[in-house]
């Protein structure tokens, strides 16, 4: 049974050798040490792109910021040039409602070319109906129109209708040929209609042209690299500056619902790499009809920001790995250090192992350690004397067998001279006893002769066999005796052979 065991654990460990305690302590620094540089670097790549993305988030604001203050600046100058305009629009009226007088209230009599020659021909006149329509004109194109088609617009001129005020409007594209126009309003005596004024000259065009918005706003979006395009719409949705995209269509039912909204939408198109921001700029103000609001519409490039946030993760799993090599480098040095002193402890074990266990166990480095070599040190010191008492006693144990060996001769070789004895004594009285009970048997046999008949020969026969039973006791006794003898030889053999 100890045999197997010892094969099986032979096998084991053979088949599960095992580490060197420097391995073990090195493995139990980096499982140590490495979560916590990856949690770390975890930590600072999610910090850096979150700042990363604090940081764009910031400079689009500042960038969609001071696209706003400009582009309010840049009206706020058109706004002084386009007031500089409103007295010459309010002496304009008054020829108009001169020849509304003449007619008797009916537009239909009125002679609007002549009103517009005695204006210089400068400005063209239009008669809003109650229903929001152009009803008469001197520019045929805008013959028709129906303001209602823009609900804000037309519920503001029904407000100037009903009114009493003269009314002046911003310098606006129109409607028909997009060409620029001053426009001023005046409710009729009667509020039934609703006169308008439309001055067009090169003059304050080429004035108007002096303030652009898209340059104003190019100097804030060149500041941004991340913005590829820029695109400025008015409030009926038309593009002022910036190229045309086949998705067009999309695009501005986008701007119109920013316009509804009157908020900012975005639209990310992840697979282009592209954000789409549509930057509504609210410019309305209660003393003008028209809404010089706009929409700016902004494109982003995503990319540039997913490609740097690529290379600082790049970076960083860079530094990680150095890290971690570094650490590799720097624990195999700690636990080579660490160790030197369980190597030489080791080492002197070994060596008293081996049988030599005058070996001195030397063991320097830390407290533990040198109670570690005063233990085992200790410990040898307590095996050598055990040792010692266990050659004493062994030599004890020599002696007194020996001399059990010696009495146990001696006794051996006295019990078998009392056997020798026994057995000679035993021979002379089996010999005596049989030839008496031969002799007895042998008058026994002449008697029964004699007696052949008589009632005494029946009590001589069981005499007889008496004697025949005596002779089988003393063979019975013999056959003990040889059987005996023998078992002693063999027995006493053996012990000499032991």
């Amino acid at each position: 049974m100890r045999s197997g065991s010892d094969t099986r654990m032979t096998v084991k460990r053979a088949l599960r050798p095992p580490f060197p305690f420097m391995l073990h302590l090195l493995l139990a620094i980096l499982l140590a040490m490495i979560p916590v540089v990856c949690l770390i670097s975890f930590v600072d790549s999610a910090v850096v792109g979150q700042e990363l993305e604090e940081n764009t988030l910031e400079s689009r604001n500042l960038t969609e910021s001071g696209i706003i203050l400009s582009v309010n600046l840049v009206d706020t100058g058109l706004k002084l040039f386009d007031d500089t305009l409103n007295p010459e629009m309010r002496e304009g009226f008054g020829p108009v409602l001169a020849e509304y007088e003449r007619a008797g209230g009916d537009p239909g009599k009125m002679n609007l070319s002549r009103v517009k020659e005695e204006l210089g021909g400068r400005m063209d006149l239009y008669i809003i109906n109650e229903s929001g329509v152009i009803e008469y004109t001197t520019y045929p194109p805008d013959l028709g129109y129906d303001f209602k088609e823009i609900p804000s617009f037309y519920d503001r001129i029904t407000e100037i209708r009903l009114g009493d005020t003269f009314s002046p409007d911003r310098v606006v594209a129109e409607l028909s040929t997009g060409e620029l126009r001053k426009y001023a309003y005046l409710p009729s005596p009667d509020h039934r209609y609703l006169f308008e004024l439309g001055l067009a000259e090169s003059e304050f065009q080429r004035y108007r042209a002096e303030l652009k918005y898209r340059d104003m706003v190019r100097e804030l979006v060149d500041l941004n690299p991340d913005i590829t395009e820029i695109r400025i719409f008015d409030c009926l949705g038309t593009r002022i500056t910036g190229e045309a995209h086949p998705d067009d269509d999309r695009r501005l039912a986008m701007v119109r619902q920013a316009y509804r909204e009157r908020a900012t939408l975005e639209v990310e198109n992840a697979t282009a790499g592209e954000l789409i921001r549509f930057l509504f700029i609210d410019m309305t103000d209660s003393n003008y009809a028209s809404d010089m609001s706009m929409v700016v519409e902004l494109t982003y490039n995503t990319k540039a920001a997913e490609t740097k946030l690529a290379g600082m993760l790049d970076q960083h799993t860079s530094v990680l790995l150095i890290a971690i090599l570094c650490i590799g480098c720097l624990s195999a040095l700690a636990a080579h250090h660490l160790t030197r002193p369980i190597r030489t402890l080791v080492e002197d074990v070994d060596a008293v192992a081996r049988g030599d266990l005058s070996h001195p166990i030397q063991v320097d480095g830390d407290e533990e350690f040198v109670h570690l070599g005063e233990s085992v040190s200790a410990m040898v010191a307590s095996l050598k004397e055990t040792m010692r008492r266990l050659r004493e006693s062994e030599e004890e144990i020599i002696r007194y067998s020996h001399a059990l060996e010696e009495e146990v001769r001696e006794r051996t070789a006295a019990l078998e001279e009392s056997n020798r004895m026994a057995t000679l004594y035993l021979d002379i009285m089996g010999h005596d006893i049989n030839n008496a009970n031969n002799v007895a048997s042998l008058y026994a046999d002449l008697l029964l002769a004699d007696l052949e008949g008589e009632p005494e020969a029946e009590l001589l026969r069981k005499a007889k066999m008496g004697l025949t039973k005596s002779r089988e006791i003393v063979r019975n006794v013999n056959t003990i005796q040889h059987i005996q003898g023998a078992y002693g030889t063999l027995s006493r053999s053996a012990l000499t052979r032991s």
